[in-house]
């Protein structure tokens, strides 16, 4: 595979999203596209107008970094006071 800095920028097309029946309070989403697949988990809290949003690279896994950080800190700011 080339360096990202030798590819040339392009649109991904989206083809299908697979959703998992939730467990321990998360969704497991799976994005299809022409390039494969893109392995996502959603954590639901409760309606508001704010957001946090993890992305990872190439080293794999969901949990993110620290033994699971970004699971733990989803379930602890669900419960957040607004």
């Amino acid at each position: 595979m080339k360096p990202l800095s030798d590819r040339k920028k392009r649109s991904l097309t989206l083809l299908g999203v697979e959703v998992r029946p939730e467990t321990a309070g998360v969704e497991e989403w799976q994005f299809h596209t022409e390039d494969g697949v893109i392995s996502c988990r959603y954590h639901p809290a409760a309606e508001g107008d704010t957001a946090v949003l993890w992305v990872f690279g190439a080293g794999g896994g969901l949990g993110g970094p620290a033994g699971g950080l970004y699971p733990r800190l989803a379930e602890r700011l669900r419960g957040c006071p607004e």
